[in-house]
């Protein structure tokens, strides 16, 4: 099992935090329901990071999948890469989760793919069209932009500096994955996406 450093440290803070709101709230008069108005846009860490575990894992399945129905070894073989990468990208978000809802990190990693995941439809629309590796790329390039731009959105909105780090350090890691995946697009189809 992953260690998670900040578990401790992450419910001791909400805790205090929670008493310190309530005290707030008593001093300035207001009612749950006020509180829970005020705190509308202040970002649920624990859920992001809980959905950043499940976004990896969705990539992970995508490239591990595809992989397997590439022709091309260059294809295969970036698509191999990207889902080994994609599992310590999990990974990573696990070691920050401060949640106790998911117990064995390698259990989660090994349950079937999330049918739901824009990154499974996507695999499965191509394959329902005679699986091209033109479009196989495309979409990983498409789904890659779309999850470096996710990621440094969600470092920005994070205050604590290191749940944003490992943010940013994935965000850094897609645009090298989505760089990688431009490659090969233009060394197969000598062209630009």
């Amino acid at each position: 099992m992953v260690e998670k450093p900040f578990l401790k440290t992450r419910k001791n803070e909400t805790s205090f935090l929670k008493c310190v709101m309530n005290m707030a709230d008593l001093f300035l008069g207001k009612i749950p329901e006020q509180r829970e108005a005020d705190t509308m846009g202040i970002i649920d860490v624990q859920k992001a990071i809980k959905d950043s575990i499940q976004t990896e894992k969705d990539a992970m399945d995508f490239y591990k999948y595809g992989a397997e129905r590439m022709m091309e070894d260059k294809a295969r073989q970036t698509f191999e890469i990207l889902a080994r990468e994609e599992y310590q990208h999990a990974e990573s978000f696990y070691r920050i989760y401060p949640g106790d809802d998911i117990p064995s990190f390698q259990e989660f990693m090994n349950a079937p793919p999330n049918t739901e995941s824009d990154w499974w439809k996507g695999l499965q629309n191509l394959l329902m069209q005679d699986f091209d590796e033109r479009k196989a790329l495309e979409l990983a390039i498409e789904q890659e932009d779309a999850l470096e731009k996710s990621l440094r959105e969600m470092a920005a909105k994070i205050d604590n500096p290191e749940i944003s780090k490992v943010y940013l350090a994935n965000a850094t890691s897609t645009h090298n994955h989505l760089e990688l995946v431009e490659d090969d697009y233009k060394a197969m189809f000598g062209m630009s996406s």
